[in-house]
């Protein structure tokens, strides 16, 4: 049901000021601080294409982590373009691990890369504690219309921030199995009333099969479901402030819909990408 959306982000980190990384044109900073600045030391909102340009050609060694599989073959074309910068992938772990070594080396000061792979939910939580550089003042906004208009939403700040380039956005959709269906003869639903229906009758009909699984792990699925609702549950109101709403009617009723699909048992909750949840994708549980 859920294909997690991914983001660029650039870090604040390292000491690397003036160098150009991924394949769209956007300055990484210097080092802890205040981030708005290059390596000739004028100021963020003065960068010229003349900057950026001396940027791209600079002997440089940059480190990226993602978890993307065969991802090397974006970088080999990058450095093909560029050839002064070579780029280190590291596969630093897939979502969370990966945020945990992240977070850990922004505080020590030390050991962060470049550019990471974020996904798109957790960009927040790198701002607010101002982590992350701000591509705007280098020219990101100038990419704006090659994407669409709500990936743009997802990586942009209340200011006009340019926090990272979507890369791999996932949108949430359902796949199903049809000879499953066909056998306990269940109709594919079309609403979200229908979907629990189905849902409780194939798991009356076989209790070792569910419609889907929740994973209680994977908070971008939850977060996508509360935006289908219209619900924005997180807002920066400032640099250092989030406001949560999550009281709200529409908030209630999708916890209440999903929540009682749990409590009723005929969903699963497998955590993604674990053993028990592989299993159950190969044994049509």
């Amino acid at each position: 049901m859920r294909i997690p959306g991914r983001v660029r982000g650039f870090s604040r980190a390292k000491g690397l000021g003036g160098l150009l990384v991924a394949a769209i044109v956007a300055l990484t900073a210097c080092g802890g601080g205040d981030s708005t600045s290059t390596s000739s030391g004028a100021s963020a909102d003065t960068v010229s294409q003349a900057d950026i340009d001396a940027a791209m050609k600079k002997p440089t060694t940059i480190t990226f982590w993602t978890w993307v599989p065969e991802i090397e073959k974006e970088v080999a074309l990058f450095e093909k373009k560029y050839p002064a910068i070579k780029v280190k992938v590291v596969n630093a772990g897939q979502g969370e691990p990966e945020y945990t070594k992240l977070r850990t080396a922004l505080k020590a000061g030390t050991g962060a890369p470049d550019a990471v792979q974020i996904e798109f939910q957790y960009i927040p939580t790198f701002t607010i504690t101002q982590d992350l550089m701000d591509l705007a003042p280098y020219g990101a906004a100038a990419t704006k219309d090659q994407f669409i208009d709500w990936t743009w939403t997802q990586v942009s700040g209340p200011n006009g921030e340019i926090w990272a380039y979507p890369q791999d956005t996932g949108p949430m959709g359902m796949l199903y199995r049809k000879d499953i269906f066909d056998k306990y003869k269940i109709a594919v639903p079309k609403t979200w009333d229908e979907f629990a229906a189905a849902a409780r009758k194939l798991h009356a009909a076989d209790p070792s099969v569910y419609m889907t699984d929740l994973a209680a792990n994977q908070g971008g699925s939850y977060m996508g479901l509360l935006w289908q609702a219209k619900v924005n549950p997180f807002q920066v109101t400032g640099e250092s402030s989030l406001a949560i709403s999550l009281n709200n009617d529409a908030s209630k009723q999708v916890a209440s819909y999903w929540g009682d699909l749990v409590k009723d048992g005929v969903i699963a909750t497998d955590p993604d990408f674990t053993d028990s949840w592989f299993q159950g994708l190969n044994s049509g549980k």
